[in-house]
């Protein structure tokens, strides 16, 4: 974040005039500052919580991308789960695949010895049908004023995004792409997103949208049933790692 918080400085460092002095903090000021609950959501598996660095932290925006039936919703369970269930957070699932299943997320929670028949009621699930419909919803789920540390995620924000077209397709992708920075930034909660890879050859639409994405992980099904993740874009992590998941009735393991 460009943002100062500590001595007094509240000023964008983005928005200084050109010119303008500015007192220096101190480092360990700025640490004090940080707000000290922030969190770290698990995806219930350790191999990719690895390529994560232990989860998916508060801010940050992270996209699956790969080809249908990879694993990318099983990923999205798994997270939801963990969230709703161990961090007792709510969750925001926006449903844009009709791949929703509350029986799935019972299912994988009872896999990791999870026994909370009340998480469900911490998922709130959104259709959306078009990205119109998904811009309404996160501008509703802004004025509502969310809780903070929540988990975002948008189940498949790329097919929403591959159906656009023209300069007006780049418009609304640039817009969800700002929605979704302000609602991880004002709200400090993850975001998690997916996509299938075809869109990553889309051109400006993929332009208008990718930037959003701090975490990118590519997943791709391989012919003995396991799923070989890959980071391709991350935080302090070199791209190219890789790490082998299985997906079962219990939800994600490690290979």
């Amino acid at each position: 974040r460009t943002q100062m918080h500590a001595a007094g400085a509240t000023e964008s460092v983005g928005e200084r005039t050109p010119g303008q002095l500015v007192d220096p903090v101190r480092a360990d000021d700025l640490l004090r500052a940080l707000p000290d609950d922030l969190i770290t959501i698990s995806s219930g598996c350790s191999a990719i919580d690895c390529l994560l660095r232990g989860g998916l932290g508060s801010g940050e925006i992270a996209e699956i991308i790969g080809s249908p039936a990879s694993g990318k919703t099983q990923i999205c369970f798994s997270f939801a789960v963990q969230a709703a269930a161990l961090l007792r957070t709510e969750v925001y699932f926006m449903d844009g695949s009709c791949s929703f299943n509350a029986q799935r997320l019972v299912q994988i929670a009872e896999g990791a010895g999870i026994s909370d028949p009340q998480f469900l009621a911490r998922v709130h699930v959104v259709p959306v049908d078009s990205i119109f419909q998904l811009l309404d919803a996160l501008t509703q789920l802004i004025s509502n004023k969310p809780p903070r540390q929540m988990l975002l995620i948008v189940d498949s924000l790329g097919t929403l995004i591959a159906n656009l077209q023209g300069a007006r397709g780049v418009e609304l992708a640039a817009l969800v792409s700002g929605a979704l920075r302000s609602i991880a930034s004002a709200f400090e909660c993850a975001v998690l997103t997916t996509s299938p890879s075809t869109l990553t050859v889309r051109g400006p639409l993929w332009a208008a949208w990718a930037p959003a994405a701090s975490i990118r992980i590519a997943v791709e099904r391989r012919v003995d049933g396991s799923v070989l993740a890959e980071l391709v874009k991350g935080r302090n992590m070199p791209c190219g790692v890789c790490a082998n998941i299985w997906i079962g009735p219990e939800g994600l393991g490690g290979p």
